[in-house]
């Protein structure tokens, strides 16, 4: 039986999160019945690693995007040249390609 993948995401207050998630429409539920999000609750910097702020949201490195489009699909492997071209353009350097 196909399944859809577990997104696994890392926060420093499930709590908060949860209820800003609620916030929105449709609510979220916590089951263990076909979840499709894990959310793991910790301090360790070492899962914020070179994290950015952007109009008071934190996202991902842009190295850490890479890493993660790489191990997918084609489509996202393609998405992570883009990033990967971006990520040499922010560091002056050029595509070697």
């Amino acid at each position: 039986m196909a399944r859809e993948e577990v997104s696994s995401f890392y926060t420093s207050d499930i709590e908060s999160l949860v209820d800003a998630l609620n916030a929105q429409s449709p609510p979220i539920e916590e089951t263990d019945r076909f979840a499709n999000v894990r959310l793991s609750e910790t301090d360790d910097e070492t899962a914020y690693f070179d994290v950015r702020e952007q109009n008071g949201s934190t996202w991902a490195s842009p190295i850490q995007t890479y890493l993660e489009l790489m191990s997918s699909d084609k489509r996202d492997r393609e998405t992570a040249e883009q990033v990967a071209r971006a990520i040499l353009s922010e560091a002056g350097l050029t595509d070697a390609s």
